[in-house]
């Protein structure tokens, strides 16, 4: 079954509270742009408005939640995708990409990393960089976590 690109992956379960912390799958943004790690770039793309792609991303897989040091401005406990946990982060601007890892903006993206990730990343990312408060239109816990991770952005800004 093929989906959307930015639907609900199918095997994503929403949850609000991490009740034990283990190794998980991070989404770190820095603006628009996730950090991967990625393999070689593949010139040229089949996307035109895509200059080269890498010929495969994966997300940053850690067991320690202090990997990011005191870099992150916030982290936020998204659920589980196919069992595995799912946190995301958020680095300043000008935040340095840790070794072995780079920054790409999702278009770069498409194709390349999981599918799932990518649309978990895709639904995701607008709503927690929106300073407004737009409509959400998710299940209600997602839309929870969502206010919340906005609450504590705004508390700390």
């Amino acid at each position: 079954m093929n989906l959307l690109p930015f639907s609900s992956p199918l095997e994503y379960e929403h949850l609000v509270a991490c009740e034990t912390p283990g190794e998980a799958h991070w989404f770190v943004f820095r603006g628009d742009e996730l950090l991967v790690e990625m393999g070689p770039t593949v010139a040229p793309s089949d996307d035109l408005r895509v200059k080269a792609r890498p010929a495969w991303a994966k997300l940053p897989l850690h067991k320690n939640h202090n990997w990011l040091g005191s870099g992150a401005a916030r982290t936020l406990y998204l659920g589980r995708l196919a069992g595995m946990q799912c946190w995301a982060a958020e680095l300043p601007g000008g935040a340095e990409a840790p070794a072995g890892m780079a920054w790409a903006g999702l278009r770069s993206l498409f194709t390349v990393l999981d599918d799932a990730q990518f649309a978990l990343a895709g639904r995701i990312a607008p709503e927690l960089e929106s300073r407004e408060e737009p409509a959400l239109r998710h299940d209600s816990s997602t839309n929870a976590l969502i206010r919340r991770y906005r609450r504590l952005r705004d508390d700390g800004a």
